[in-house]
């Protein structure tokens, strides 16, 4: 990948120009991806479960989801993500 910029931020929640975007992309994962047909597919989810009337997913992640740095992925970080992206105070152009 060539970029023509320095990316404004690597962080994945203040992300709104192209080659911060395509960094991120590259670097961060998420519970589910898009396939190159645009189709979602499991990245740290090992599994789903819906429940019945599609208003709860249940996530299992990956037992070898890890940092950089080697330590687990947990449902706490994935929470904190959530939740951080979600916070009005964050400003988040892609929550």
């Amino acid at each position: 990948m060539r970029l023509y910029t320095d990316p404004a931020t690597l962080d994945p929640h203040l992300s709104d120009d192209l080659t911060s975007k395509l960094i991120v992309q590259e670097v961060f994962g998420g519970l589910v991806t898009l396939s190159l047909d645009y189709q979602p597919v499991l990245d740290l989810a090992a599994g789903c479960r819906i429940n019945e009337d599609g208003t709860v997913y249940t996530f299992i992640l990956r037992d070898n989801a890890r940092f950089q740095d080697g330590k687990p992925v947990t449902a706490h970080d994935v929470k904190w993500s959530i939740e951080r992206a979600a916070d009005p105070t964050t400003r988040s152009p892609t929550a």
